[in-house]
């Protein structure tokens, strides 16, 4: 409970959020690793983590960036909204990575 609210989170696997995250990789970046770590603002290493299904190879700051680059809230990326991702209109570019926070690693 958090300030009056309950918070329920569904137990997504760390297959089920490299899956959306792929998903947004493949429609705004056409598929392309490369291209989607930069627009997104992290290092490729990091986007491949997130890509693996493995959530010890997550990093909180990518999964940060790709919640402000393509709008998507944190409850459908975990996978505890029942609702359905539904994609900008095609032809929309992802936002720019210029409107994100740098990535602060140790």
């Amino acid at each position: 409970m958090w300030n009056g609210r309950v918070f329920t989170l569904r137990k997504s696997s760390g297959a089920d959020v490299s899956a959306r995250v792929g998903s947004l990789v493949e429609h705004y970046h056409g598929g392309d690793r490369g291209i989607a770590a930069k627009r997104i603002g992290i290092k490729p290493e990091l986007l491949d983590g997130l890509l693996t299904g493995d959530w010890r190879q997550f990093s909180l700051d990518a999964l940060v960036a790709v919640i402000r680059t393509h709008e998507v809230t944190i409850d459908w990326l975990l996978g505890s909204s029942e609702s359905a991702w539904e994609a900008a209109a095609p032809g929309r570019p992802a936002m720019s990575a210029s409107r994100i926070e740098p990535e602060r690693l140790s």
